[in-house]
């Protein structure tokens, strides 16, 4: 008792608690700069290996397994040991080493956690590393202090179970208990035990030291004598809170009639009072989980995100909230409230769950679920739509009835606007056709985009450009950090990985270039920075490589692999979401259209005003209007509802496929839909009317589709040069009659999914491979017509699912061995060698360039631009050349200085297997590449150029050859000029 009576309060709050907060303090001011610097992005190759980052799993499993076993191990150790003190009443020389030993431990595990963690302060202010430096401090104390002092056995040692229970989390979180617990019950006990331990031992320990400690000096209880015995407020307070609750401990008791009156009303009120209480607060908190609750906005922006896509998880709005809380937009991320009329699914609920454990806690508050519908402007008010940054209204890219989803949308976006005409909104749609409906009912053309529209022509823009959709992926979404190659990947991929790291940013030129020739800018810029310029904005039209002098009114685009690169030829920057001044004076907010600028020092700052005000659309049309389509682009439906060509009815169009196959060099267009389920008609009209532009008749090849029905009569007269073959595209014989084995070109279309069971639907994880399993069977059967590299010939396919390429014959190298390039746990898209050669398009990919517009406005509509230029008017237009021989072993600088007076480089598709040209099929897309790097023969090169600078580097005559071969062939010679104007 004496040794007992010995601890003292200010001894046991200086050690235990000032000391570790000094400690604490000390370590958010060092990581505060290590958390900015981005320690991790070193790419250190131990810490990849053995610790991982955030959520991700470490390749080294057993080592990431070893410290959480030790972890549990030591923390039991560690409560033993404090129960040995309580009893003990005495720190030993043996207690001391020990003390030391398990202090050093947990350093180390603290510094593998802050490691893992990036050093971010967010794992500074969770409670596990606040009980490690509350508890591993006070023993480096008793160390360093030598001499024994008076209840320094008295620690929070005890606390240390709260790493036990981390750990139950963390061992959860990943399944490493499922292979050792067959049981879920079972498997559900033990932690619940392990957990029960933890509060039990923590909850103990607290009573103990505080029963240990007494009353805190100056804060000591009087008590007054009555026939309860010695009573005090206090003592009352805590003896009617026992009888109230129900507890009721026994150790007092009223004596007298009027407090014995007076305590059984007291339970009676008691009972009800907790019961509606707890009712009340079991009722909100189920109306809170059901989403019947109120956004509560902070310091940050919100965005609203409404739609179709919204009830049901799908890829695309996980790829949209993936790029809102990109990784190194931390400091700029918004909170997000997601309206919908149905209840949370089990996979948003799930991914919010990843969410905040990877992020922490705090993340919670970023994603809210509300339950309601856009058209209530009740439910609207609860979202506080008016302060909202940002509204997205996605659309479900599994609904079975797309133009029903698309009018369901373009309603919520209406009432959206009805109530708030200014808000910034975007609106996702599935059909071409729907967009044109959303700017008849009075939206914006600027406000909203096709989805089918932008796929489509992207996948025909690939049978010219091959890997274009690749490089557009990456300059317009921010790929995850953890995905890095493996360390003994091939070294193609370190250069293709370097390229995806470019993005495209926008700024105002500074001062200097102020009339300045447009190739002698982009010379400057890539020369000081590395960065290509590639577009500029100019009131509400956005060109591509103009060729006119540089104004400082201009908003140029430039491919950079961060926006700082850029300041030493800018005087203002557009896009991002922080509004603070950076180390140069400039400010980084800034759109299009009304640009808010902050300018360098020395230059008179302009007013700024709301942040990101709406993107406007190119060209000269007033808001509202649709444009009319040029001459490159006709509509897209108008082969389905009329006709423009003589019709082709004396043709056999067997004799015509038969042709065009046996002949090769053509494109093949394969719907992989059953027989079952409606061909994508709207979609296939877009493809061929894409590669069908009337300002570019002497770039027309031959075209062979190959689908499950009869085309309907209308779009078969419209394209008349194009062969039609009704067949399944997974039968042997039907892909050799559509010449597969010699084709220049393949494009495979998934088609919608056949969802008979409406289970089905309840997963979109399921709806996502099973719209894949055909695309994924016809691969295999493409690979045993032209081999497992594909040759020469280009192929491009239509996923549901990103994951889906996981499932594709893998990459073989010139001996025939598969290439891997990342590990399965690491698995990601962006580092897939189909992917890196152009060869998959998944919805994802549309969905993270959605995400990314809350940061950089003009995301949407520069991917527009990009891959349907023909209706924006563009005199420039994306082209793939090969590399001239002249310029074999100079630099890509020498190339761009070269070439950029008339067409303007972007970047290189490179062959991975340079010494044998039978594998030149396998290749990869380097974005942007760095000054210094050598060009190889075989080299292609990604060019922005006007028609006649490529139909020059071709050497391709006005008009092709190939259409009087084959009306020669038919014995039509009439049939020539329908092609023509077809």
């Amino acid at each position: 008792f004496d040794a007992m009576s010995q601890a003292s309060w200010s001894e046991f709050v200086w050690r235990c608690l000032v000391v570790p907060f000094f400690v604490w303090i000390c370590l958010v001011l060092v990581c505060i700069p290590l958390g900015r610097l981005r320690v991790m992005h070193l790419h250190i190759g131990w810490v990849e290996e053995n610790i991982g980052k955030g959520d991700v799993m470490p390749r080294n499993k057993q080592f990431f397994i070893a410290q959480l076993v030790a972890q549990i191990v030591v923390a039991l150790c560690s409560v033993a040991q404090w129960a040995i003190r309580t009893y003990a009443l005495e720190v030993t020389v043996l207690d001391k080493v020990v003390g030391i030993l398990f202090a050093g431990l947990w350093s180390c595990s603290s510094l593998l956690q802050l490691t893992r963690a990036e050093f971010h302060v967010r794992e500074l202010v969770s409670l596990h590393t606040i009980v490690d430096v509350v508890t591993t401090v006070p023993e480096v104390v008793i160390c360093l202090r030598g001499s024994e002092e008076d209840g320094e056995w008295l620690s929070l040692l005890f606390l240390r179970a709260f790493r036990v229970y981390h750990v139950c989390q963390v061992v959860q979180f990943f399944g490493f208990a499922d292979g050792i617990i067959r049981s879920e019950i079972v498997r559900a006990v033990v932690f619940m035990l392990l957990r029960f331990f933890c509060v039990i031992v923590m909850l103990g320990g607290t009573f103990f030291t505080l029963e240990v400690l007494g009353d805190i000096p100056g804060f000591e209880d009087s008590f007054h004598s009555s026939e309860m015995g010695e009573i005090s407020f206090v003592q009352m307070f805590y003896w009617t809170f026992t009888i109230v609750s129900t507890v009721g401990f026994g150790d007092f008791a009223p004596k007298n009639v009027p407090s014995r009156m007076f305590c059984c009303a007291a339970i009676v009120i008691g009972v009800v009072f907790f019961s509606v209480e707890t009712d009340h607060l079991v009722e909100l908190h189920t109306l809170l989980r059901a989403g019947k609750g109120k956004f509560r906005g902070g310091k940050a922006p919100h965005v609203l995100v409404i739609g179709g896509g919204v009830m049901s998880f799908n890829s695309v709005l996980a790829a949209f909230l993936d790029q809102i809380f990109a990784e190194g937009q931390e400091d700029g991320w918004p909170s997000v409230v997601m309206l919908a009329p149905c209840a949370m699914s089990e996979a948003t609920q799930q991914y919010i769950d990843h969410c905040v454990v990877r992020n922490g806690l705090s993340f919670r508050r970023r994603l809210q679920y509300l339950v309601g519908s856009p058209t209530s402007a009740q439910d609207l008010d609860r979202c506080d739509v008016t302060r909202a940054r940002m509204v997205f209204v996605v659309a479900d890219p599994h609904a079975t009835r797309p133009a029903e989803e698309d009018q369901e949308n373009i309603l919520r976006t209406l009432y959206v606007l009805r109530k708030h005409p200014r808000i910034n909104l975007r609106l996702m749609l599935m059909r071409p056709e729907s967009k044109k409906l959303a700017n008849y009912a009075g939206i914006a053309s600027h406000h909203c985009f096709a989805v089918n529209a932008i796929k489509v022509n992207l996948m025909a823009q690939c049978t010219r450009c091959r890997g274009y959709l690749t490089l557009l992926s990456n300059i317009f979404r921010t790929d995850p950090a953890e995905t890095r190659p493996r360390k003994d990947a091939p070294s193609w991929i370190f250069e293709y990985e370097r390229g995806s790291q470019m993005e495209v940013y926008g700024f105002t030129p500074a001062k200097e270039f102020d009339g300045v020739p447009w190739a002698d800018f982009v010379r400057s810029v890539y020369g000081r920075t590395g960065s290509i310029p590639f577009a500029i904005a100019i009131g509400e039209d956005i060109i591509l490589s103009p060729q006119h002098p540089l104004r400082l009114s201009d908003l140029v685009f430039a491919l950079a692999n961060s926006e700082e690169a850029l300041l030493p030829c800018a005087a203002a920057l557009m896009g991002t979401s922080s509004e603070e001044l950076d180390a140069s004076g400039l400010l980084v907010s800034q759109t299009l259209g009304e640009m808010s600028t902050v300018s360098v020092s020395g230059a008179s700052p302009v007013a700024r005003p709301r942040h990101m005000q709406s993107f406007k659309g190119t060209g000269g049309t007033p808001e509202g209007t649709p444009r009319a389509p040029s001459e490159d682009n006709a509509p897209l439906s108008e082969p389905l509802r009329r006709s423009r060509a003589p019709a082709r009815s004396a043709i056999a169009p067997q004799r015509l496929v038969e042709l065009v196959a046996s002949k090769g060099g053509h494109i093949l267009l394969i719907c992989a839909s059953g027989a079952s389920v409606r061909v994508p008609w709207i979609q296939i009209t877009t493809f061929l009317a894409t590669l069908r532009p009337a300002k570019r008749i002497w770039e027309h090849r031959p075209v062979v589709v190959l689908v499950p029905e009869a085309p309907p009569a209308a779009i078969v007269s419209s394209y008349p040069d194009v062969g039609f073959r009704v067949g399944d595209a997974l039968s042997p014989d039907e892909l050799e009659h559509v010449g597969v084995a010699r084709a220049g070109d393949i494009v495979v279309l998934h088609g919608p999914l056949d969802v008979r069971k409406g289970e089905l639907l309840s997963d979109p994880g399921v709806v996502d491979k099973l719209q894949d399993h055909r695309v994924v069977a016809l691969a295999g059967v493409l690979e045993h017509f032209i081999g497992p590299s594909y040759g020469t010939c280009g192929v491009t396919y239509e996923l549901g699912s990103d994951r889906s390429a996981k499932l594709f014959p893998a990459l073989r190298d010139d001996k025939g061995q598969h290439v891997e390039t990342q590990t399965a746990d690491d698995w990601s898209l962006c580092l897939n060698p189909g992917f890196a050669a152009g060869r998959f398009f998944a919805p994802n990919i549309l969905g993270a360039m959605l995400g990314r517009e809350f940061y950089f406005p003009a995301t949407i509509k520069l991917l527009e631009v990009l891959a349907m230029p023909g209706q924006h008017v563009q005199t420039n237009r994306p082209f793939l050349v090969p590399l001239p021989v002249d310029f074999v072993g100079k630099t890509f600088q020498d190339l761009l200085n070269e070439w950029c007076s008339v067409s303007l480089p972007l970047g290189l598709y490179r062959r991975i297997f340079e010494e044998d040209p039978s594998l030149a099929g396998l290749g990869y897309v380097f974005t942007c590449p760095p000054a210094e790097t050598k060009l190889r023969s075989g080299d292609q090169v990604y060019v922005l150029a006007p028609r006649s600078w490529a139909q020059d580097t071709f050497g391709l005559p006005d008009k092709p050859l190939w259409r009087t071969e084959l009306a020669e062939a038919l014995g039509e010679p009439q049939l020539e000029v329908a092609m023509t104007h077809s």
